[in-house]
């Protein structure tokens, strides 16, 4: 397939997604909106999920958090990160769960990504702890259980026209709710 071709497909599906969402859609927009036909479409990209899929793994995983945070800046930064990627790729993110259950490789996608959450987040816990900055559990499994609800809390999806009007203030809420976590972790000291 031709580079600028295949290029040119996904810029174009990348923007007809970002103004109308993934399911807003089809194969027949994309190729309207190139010019082509829709069988000239299929025979580069079968169906719209692997649109989507080589757009994610030629985004060279720019989505991939910052380093394990090692302070609670840096903790605040990697979730700005987080939440700044989900704004980037909004009409992903908010097909995230129907396109787990459609395409295999976008599932393990986001099984590795959440995988590597988890981790970056347990490893950083655990420095914040030998650090003095977060108090010991107060009962087993405190800080699996704040990670978890962490990881929800980065999940959560405004509808696409409300987050498009919310914008940074919707940001700000879900930053929000993740300080309301953290902070009870924190020693007194640092809380």
């Amino acid at each position: 397939m031709a580079q600028s071709t295949r290029q040119d497909i996904l810029a174009c599906a990348r923007r007809l997604f970002d103004r109308h969402g993934y399911n807003g859609v089809s194969m027949r927009d994309i190729a309207k909106e190139l010019g082509i036909s829709v069988g000239n479409l299929t025979y580069h990209f079968k169906k719209k999920e692997n649109l989507l899929e080589a757009m994610i793994l030629d985004s060279d995983r720019t989505g991939n958090p910052p380093p394990a945070p090692q302070t609670p800046e840096d903790l605040t930064a990697y979730f700005r990160h987080l939440l700044e990627v989900q704004q980037t790729y909004a009409f992903y993110f908010d097909s995230y769960h129907q396109l787990a259950q459609t395409s295999p490789l976008l599932a393990n996608i986001q099984q590795e990504m959440l995988g590597k959450v988890r981790q970056d987040l347990t490893a950083c816990f655990q420095t914040l702890e030998a650090k003095g900055i977060l108090a010991p559990e107060a009962w087993p499994g405190q800080y699996r259980t704040a990670i978890r609800t962490l990881t929800l809390l980065l999940m959560v999806r405004l509808p696409g026209e409300e987050r498009r009007t919310a914008g940074e203030e919707g940001m700000d809420q879900v930053m929000e709710a993740i300080q309301g976590v953290l902070r009870p972790l924190l020693t007194a000291k640092n809380g």
